[in-house]
């Protein structure tokens, strides 16, 4: 599909909507890494009362606590559920979105994962801007407050790797992970799940979650930022993924470092986290 080149001097910011999807508990083939024998058996899993416990607890203290605080409002995200969740779930997730302009609620039924994040992106790009940056966000997972200001700000290096003709894409390297009771700065050594975007033109149908995010880089150039500390992921029961830190480098940061920049770069408390 032909797009006509971005005109210089037109505000990148104006022409870039900038949308996230947050997947919680969401039925579909493929997409986990933990398989079940049948979708009963997938549903039966996800929707297990203790496990959905534990994802409402870090979704509301990490997740939705991240996006409440973001300094820049000009975004969208939408939660992805299944039109099968049970309605006291449902009922409660409407409750905690409730208030709050920028996050929706999107439910979909069963399909192949790749179909249903592409029909999940579709209706959170609504608008008529030229260029769409898309990201991922896992429901247990928070980033910084400012990670929208961010984004927007790094707007003409991703656009300068692609002229917006192509995909590009940005992530951001630093953060915490809170596993068996500790916090450990980090610094990935490939693309991080975690607040992954990519730019793409409008009508491209390419996401955040169209590759898997460590390799992205081997689809598209991807701006590749160690700083400045971005990412806050949480390692526990119900993880899909295994519970160890990818490679990268671990920089040295004392517990009262720690404290800080989770209150000042995520307004969170540090006990509070730790407790989770």
């Amino acid at each position: 599909m032909y797009h006509e080149p971005i005109i210089a001097g037109e505000s990148l910011s104006e022409l870039v909507q900038i949308a996230g999807l947050v997947r919680f508990s969401y039925p579909c083939e493929g997409g986990f890494q933990r398989k079940h024998a049948s979708r009963a058996a997938q549903a039966a899993y996800l929707y297990a009362p203790a496990r959905m416990e534990e994802r409402f607890r870090f979704f509301e203290a990490l997740c939705l606590h991240s996006l409440k605080a973001q300094t820049d409002k000009g975004f969208t995200v939408g939660v992805l559920i299944g039109e099968d969740m049970p309605a006291q779930y449902r009922t409660r997730l409407e409750g905690l979105l409730a208030g709050l302009p920028q996050v929706s609620l999107i439910a979909l039924p069963y399909m192949p994962y790749a179909e249903a994040m592409q029909r999940a992106f579709t209706r959170l790009f609504n608008g008529h801007a030229p260029l769409h940056l898309s990201f991922r966000l896992d429901d247990d997972d928070a980033v910084a407050v400012d990670f929208i200001a961010e984004v927007r700000a790094r707007l003409p290096q991703i656009f300068g790797m692609s002229g917006g003709l192509d995909p590009a894409g940005l992530s951001f390297l630093q953060g915490l992970t809170l596993i068996k009771g500790e916090i450990v700065p980090s610094v990935d050594a490939r693309p991080l799940g975690l607040g992954l975007c990519v730019m793409a033109p409008a009508g491209r149908e390419i996401t955040a979650l169209r590759f898997e995010h460590q390799k992205l880089h081997q689809y598209m150039p991807v701006l590749m930022d160690p700083h400045p500390l971005m990412n806050l992921r949480a390692f526990h029961g119900s993880n899909d993924s295994p519970v160890v830190l990818p490679a990268g480098r671990r920089p040295e940061m004392s517990t009262a470092e720690i404290r800080d920049v989770l209150q000042r770069r995520f307004a969170l408390d540090m006990d509070e986290v730790l407790a989770l």
